[in-house]
């Protein structure tokens, strides 16, 4: 645990981010550079997630919409099936809507 809380303070990344990343390297382990691939997704994330995005449902479906970009454009690449894709999608949402709404992004 100590070493993970370690790697996060130098990737600079909060609870969010560094879940979604375990989450990447954990389905795909090192097949990209996944820090960069992470950081891009929460600089698409950050304008939606204001104080209440969760409440706000134009918020809130533009922070789906933009994990389900990134989920596609991650089918595209690993080739996974549509199942699969949406095993991802589920499980980026609720990390990223379990730590942006009790942590803050």
């Amino acid at each position: 645990i100590h070493r993970m809380q370690k790697r996060q303070r130098e990737l600079d990344f909060s609870d969010a981010e560094y879940s979604v990343l375990m989450e990447l390297e954990r389905r795909f382990k090192s097949q990209k550079n996944w820090p960069d691939e992470v950081r891009q997704l929460f600089e698409r994330l950050r304008p939606y997630m204001l104080e209440g995005w969760i409440t706000q449902g134009a918020l809130r479906k533009s922070v789906e919409r933009e994990l389900r970009r990134f989920a596609r454009k991650l089918r595209i690449e690993f080739g996974l099936s549509m199942e699969e894709m949406d095993l991802l999608y589920t499980s980026l949402w609720e990390r990223v809507k379990y730590y942006g709404v009790m942590r803050g992004v």
